[in-house]
């Protein structure tokens, strides 16, 4: 991977490695997205950033002197919230995990930007099954490759459409998948 710093206004220069793998990859429908985005960024009225002003006050400052100016809201950092159900299912991850015999958990968790086809998840569900080891999984939905939901929070994951047919249960005991998020 190219390592040449890549250059944007109001933050240090970036390593090209550093920067997450679909925006360097031009067949990828996230970069197709995120160039979709920013093309039209410029036709909204008011923009919403997703930061404050003392916690990034240069990446702010890049914004009010570009073309976004003046017409932005600083109302974060925001971080999505949990509803009961969900909050069950961490309270089960971590029930499961105090179970385990210490240090013997892979985890898997890729994080928000760790979004991979069916194929790429069947494949990992494989290694993680021949491994014999034990697991926790965080699985997220593959990325729909329509550029108009990509700001969109990803549906739950159908486990058992997306994983190799019988995996949950062979491997019920010894790993444990949860859906989009674990505490």
């Amino acid at each position: 991977m190219v390592s040449n710093p890549l250059h944007f206004p109001g933050i240090p220069p970036i390593p090209a490695n550093h920067m997450p793998v679909p925006m360097l990859d031009r067949d990828d429908p996230v970069y197709e997205g995120f160039l979709y985005f920013s093309k039209r960024l410029k036709e909204a009225g008011r923009y919403i950033i997703n930061t404050l002003e003392d916690l990034q006050p240069r990446a702010v400052a890049a914004i009010s002197d570009g073309a976004l100016s003046p017409n932005y809201f600083c109302i974060g950092p925001l971080i999505q919230s949990r509803d009961r159900e969900s909050s069950r299912g961490g309270s089960e991850c971590l029930a499961w995990l105090d179970a385990q015999p210490k240090k013997s958990v892979v985890f898997l968790c890729f994080g928000s930007i760790g979004l991979f086809s069916s194929e790429q998840l069947k494949e990992m569900a494989v290694g993680l099954e021949r491994s014999g080891q034990r697991f926790l999984w965080v699985v997220r939905s593959p990325p729909s490759g329509d550029p108009d939901k990509l700001l969109e929070a990803p549906p739950e994951p159908d486990l058992e459409r997306i994983l190799p047919e019988g995996f949950l249960e062979r491997t019920k005991g010894r790993g444990l998948v949860v859906k989009s998020w674990a505490p």
